[in-house]
């Protein structure tokens, strides 16, 4: 890993010189020349245009109508200007992407990416600055002018993220990254052809996210790139999962090794910072980076200085000692170019090509072709390391025999292709327990290479339910999607009354209502279900000592907590649980809020939806995070889909599809989405040039025909 190099980079770039890193500013004409946006009836994007660089305009533009703020602030946190927004509490942030020099890093990157992934950032850039041109009135107005390279400098968002949590798994809070979140995941699952009722492959997207995280749209280019899905929190040049007309793919994290910390030996003397490195001292390269910060209503310059060692920057200390962070694939981040070739392959072959380019730093992916098949890889940009480096935590450091040995191909990782099953799952679950059989023997893989990932209840859930549920429809899936039962009932009900009856002989006759109907409850969670309350209260507050490695109180007093306060809420323990679990957008004009069923995934239920009190003295739980984005596709030809958002399309209050799809996904149904461009047309609600938008029913669009 060359990671002395950082300096000269910025050098490089300077020498370049501007107009290098600012290319595709003034080229928005003529992609808004070639590129319709339709909008069907829910307000999702359906883009049309002649090259791949007019469809990702397209869906730029579109985007920017719908969430420029999101799009905005994806940009500014990688540029590390988050102090600019939020003052010292963002700085932390900040330090973080400039140690690992993301801006310089995404310059230098942009000029080398191949042109027709460069033309990509180009085209992003261009939509977002005429928008905002048109707009002025919107975003936060940290931005002046996006650049080609702001679009690389997202791609860095994975790298930020595995080194964030590795910072505060070792350090804590004192890193200043945030505090422990009670984890929740995501799911996906892969059907065969000889599993489903019609023959052709199935394929399920849940990814668990914020409720607002996920923007849908559809990108069709006569140069290929025929791709629909969605992507999360602002970023991408595209969607992140979902189908071409071939292939589709879904995405849940993983844990892969992909981060290590040095504890480096250091001293300072008259000439700067020095380290201990192959028995001699030698000193570190120093940069400044000048940020501004708001203080006061007012922005005041702050100069931040970073030390760059072999292994990588310094990020903290400890005693005596310093902290180097290494993040896999930042010298060489490949994530657009991945990205690029995963939309546009065409079979598992070409799926696996584009993979292997190595540009995904994590992630499960799960996937299915038109062609019958099912394919699952635990992925990831892991580093090949020596036997002493598979330790948890950090690592001492004195000589280039502690650096990484180069990086595992595809080949290397634990996947498996069509098992006798019919089909395959992952919700951020074991990697060696994907099927029910031909699964990949953990002993054949380094200690280093699989994080923590256990057969959690989700995926214990999804084994039962693909098991059992003999050969899928379309329409089958998709009411699977939001199944409601709850695979640990049986194992936690059992322990909170073995608990009472060992400790709280009398506190089981004061809440025998309670418990009889826990007992009788047909461990389903559904809205008009009292005993779902009480479980799901009971299982989040007791989970939370459990997760946060604290020793939690026995299960009959948490369930006695549980009930004290629901009669301090409530006035009674019997609330039915879609009185308590609504769905209500932040913002919504109407104020309007819907009864949820689901709960917490790692309870192992397939409709997840996490929920809170606003307040002490809230009685109903607002929901927050959970099944962010629900979809099932068809690898039928053409493939056909349907999806569904927590709350709609675009995240202004004004909009008619700010809330529209939140009845739907209460009552656990999906849209189904044009694909072809004769349905696209012929469904279109609204078609426009980008900038030409009318009131809905507004400008005609291409013929259907």
């Amino acid at each position: 890993m060359a990671k002395w190099g950082i300096v000269s980079l910025a050098w490089t770039c300077s020498l370049v010189g501007l107009f290098a890193c600012q290319s595709g500013f003034d080229s928005a004409a003529r992609w808004e020349s070639e590129v319709w946006i339709h909008r069907d009836r829910f307000g999702m994007p359906h883009v049309e245009a002649e090259t791949d660089a007019g469809a990702v305009y397209g869906f730029l533009y579109a985007r920017a109508e719908d969430e420029f703020e999101k799009v905005e602030q994806a940009c500014f946190l990688t540029l590390g200007r988050n102090a600019e927004h939020l003052g010292e509490e963002g700085l932390a942030w900040d330090r973080l992407v400039h140690a690992l020099a993301i801006p310089v890093r995404a310059r230098a990157k942009y000029r080398g990416l191949p042109e027709e992934v460069r033309v990509l950032c180009d085209a992003a850039s261009a939509a977002m600055n005429r928008f905002a041109g048109r707009n002025p009135e919107r975003g936060l107005g940290l931005i002046d002018r996006f650049e080609p390279w702001h679009f690389v400098a997202q791609s860095y968002s994975w790298h930020l993220f595995q080194a964030a949590a590795t910072l505060r798994e070792e350090l804590g809070e004192v890193i200043g990254l945030g505090a422990f979140a009670f984890p929740d995941g995501s799911n996906a699952w892969a059907v065969a052809p000889k599993r489903t009722k019609a023959g052709f492959p199935l394929l399920l997207i849940n990814p668990h996210l914020a409720l607002d995280a996920i923007f849908e749209g559809h990108l069709h280019s006569e140069q290929g790139l025929h791709l629909s899905g969605g992507t999360p929190f602002g970023r991408n040049l595209m969607p992140l999962y979902g189908h071409n007309d071939d292939l589709g793919w879904a995405l849940t994290v993983n844990h892969p090794d992909v981060v290590d910390l040095y504890t480096l030996i250091c001293m300072e003397d008259a000439g700067g910072l020095r380290h201990q490195w192959e028995g001699r001292w030698k000193t570190l390269g120093r940069r400044t980076v000048t940020i501004q910060m708001l203080q006061g209503g007012k922005l005041h310059p702050k100069t931040l200085t970073f030390y760059d060692s072999p292994l990588g920057p310094l990020v903290a200390q400890r005693g005596a000692t310093q902290i180097a962070i290494a993040v896999s694939g930042l010298e060489d981040n490949r994530f657009l170019e991945t990205h690029y070739a995963v939309a546009k392959a065409r079979d598992l072959a070409e799926l696996q090509a584009g993979l292997n380019l190595g540009g995904w730093l994590f992630h499960n992916i799960v996937s299915a072709t038109n062609l019958g098949d099912v394919w699952y890889v635990y992925g990831g940009r892991i580093p090949v390391r020596a036997t002493r480096q598979s330790a948890v935590g950090t690592l001492a450091a004195q000589g280039p025999e502690d650096d990484w040995q180069g990086v595992h191909p595809l080949a290397d990782l634990p996947q498996v292709l069509n098992p006798v099953a019919g089909w395959l799952q992952n919700c951020n679950s074991s990697p060696f327990q994907a099927s029910a059989d031909g699964n990949p023997d953990p002993a054949a893989f380094p200690a280093y290479m699989v994080g923590e990932e256990d057969s959690d209840a989700r995926a214990q859930r999804s084994h039962a339910l693909l098991t059992d549920s003999g050969p899928l429809s379309f329409d089958r899936l998709s009411e699977l999607a939001f199944d409601t039962g709850v695979g640990s009932a049986e194992v936690w009900i059992g322990e909170i009354r073995t608990a009472f009856d060992r400790w709280d002989p009398q506190g089981a006759i004061r809440w025998k209502g309670p418990l009889d109907s826990l007992e009788a409850w047909d461990r389903r969670a559904t809205t008009d279900s009292v005993a779902t309350t009480l479980f799901f209260l009971w299982f989040e507050r007791y989970m939370t000592f459990v997760q946060a490695n604290r020793r939690p109180p026995t299960a009959d007093r948490v369930f006695a907590e549980v009930l004290e306060d629901l009669e301090r809420r409530w006035g009674t323990w019997q609330v039915p649980w879609g009185e308590l679990n609504r769905l209500r957008r932040e913002g919504s004009p109407s104020g309007r809020s819907w009864p949820i069923p689901g709960g917490h995934g790692a309870a192992g239920i397939q409709a997840t939806f996490l929920s809170a009190y606003p307040s002490d003295q809230a009685r109903e739980r607002i929901g927050f995070k959970g099944s962010g984005y629900v979809s099932v596709v068809e690898l039928s030809f053409p493939p056909r889909s349907r999806s569904i958002l927590p709350y709609g399309q675009s995240s202004l209050p004004d909009s008619p599809h700010f809330e529209d799809q939140a009845p739907l996904y209460a009552a656990g149904v999906m849209k189904d989405n044009p694909f072809t461009l004769r349905d696209v047309r012929a469904q279109a609600v609204e078609s426009y040039r980008p900038g030409a938008r009318r009131a809905l029913g507004g400008l005609p669009g291409p013929s259907a025909d």
